[in-house]
């Protein structure tokens, strides 16, 4: 695959830009890297306010593969989008419990 590069000068800076040829929707381009995304809700008992949610959002964002996590305290859940070729509902769940609350899947 060929790269075209642009460069701009200005005073304070220099920015280049690389344009992607056109051919990469095209079906004849290998697609490779694609997140296998899918989503889950997960119930988790045990949070009392909006640090505990804070703390398991962080530490859910953190494992590999989890592209955007939310966890609320009413209800008490989150809702994590991932990458299936990285990690599993079943991974998820246990990065909960690790953190002292019990968690189990309500939705895939």
């Amino acid at each position: 695959m060929m790269f075209k590069l642009t460069a701009a000068f200005f005073p304070l800076a220099f920015v280049a830009i690389v344009t992607i040829p056109a051919a990469i929707g095209n079906s004849n381009s290998p697609q490779t890297n694609l997140p296998e995304e899918e989503e889950v809700v997960i119930n988790i008992e045990g949070m009392t306010c909006s640090a505990c949610a804070n703390g398991v959002a962080a530490s859910l964002r953190r494992v590999e593969g989890v592209i955007e996590a939310e966890v609320s305290i009413d209800p008490p859940e989150a809702r994590i989008r991932f990458d299936a070729s990285e990690t599993s509902a079943e991974a998820l769940v246990e990065a909960i419990e690790d953190l002292g609350y019990e968690a189990d899947v309500v939705e895939s």
